[in-house]
């Protein structure tokens, strides 16, 4: 989309490209255009919002606050953050002047976790795991300020947005302060392995001759 926009109106702002070509479409394939976003705005809120009341459920409600595990306590919760999930987001587009900015913003915070989950699979011994921790929560700040700084320079906060967490990860890795993650299951030496490896040779004096 944003290459077609960049040949038909070449001299459109990037944030405007989809817009743009939205309103040149005939007003049937405009109504097709307009369904298809809103279908998969639905569907990507209703996911997030439950994503987002599970994960606060679980990982600090459940672990602080509910020790005993009840489950009508739990479930109470879950109501509550649900419901407070989704209005919260209704808030901020009703105060934000900029809505489609804003989110762009929320892709590029998106990319701070998605630098982790690069480094996950390729090198999950690099950094440590306070430098991630410190990673998520200069991200936020940083993406947001740049954001609102106006994306200085020119740079883009996506741009922020994967450096903080590598800048970050590599004065973990070089300072060699933190703990690593985990070995992984890949590179693990299988039980299997290890009892064949360690098992004495069977056989008589004959065969050891042989």
């Amino acid at each position: 989309m944003g290459v077609c926009a960049a040949v038909v109106h070449p001299s459109v702002d990037s944030l405007q490209a989809l817009p743009s070509m939205v309103v040149d479409l005939s007003p049937f394939l405009q109504g097709v255009a307009v369904t298809g976003l809103i279908a998969s705005v639905f569907g990507l809120i209703s996911a997030l919002t439950i994503g987002s009341s599970t994960l606060l459920l679980k990982d600090f409600y459940q672990p602080y606050f509910n020790k005993e595990d009840d489950e009508a306590k739990a479930v109470r919760f879950a109501r509550l953050s649900t419901l407070a999930c989704g209005l919260i987001p209704v808030l901020l587009a009703l105060l934000a002047s900029d809505v489609l900015g804003v989110t762009f913003l929320a892709k590029s915070l998106r990319a701070s976790l998605a630098v982790f989950v690069v480094l996950m699979f390729y090198r999950p011994s690099y950094g440590s795991r306070q430098g991630a921790l410190a990673s998520i929560c200069l991200a936020l700040p940083a993406v947001v300020g740049w954001y609102l700084a106006g994306n200085p320079f020119g740079i883009d906060n996506a741009y922020i947005a994967i450096l903080t967490p590598l800048i970050v990860m590599t004065v973990a890795q070089l300072s060699g302060r933190g703990s690593k993650a985990n070995t992984p299951i890949a590179d693990r030496q299988s039980p299997t392995t290890t009892t064949r490896a360690s098992a004495p040779i069977q056989g008589g004096a004959g065969t050891s001759t042989r």
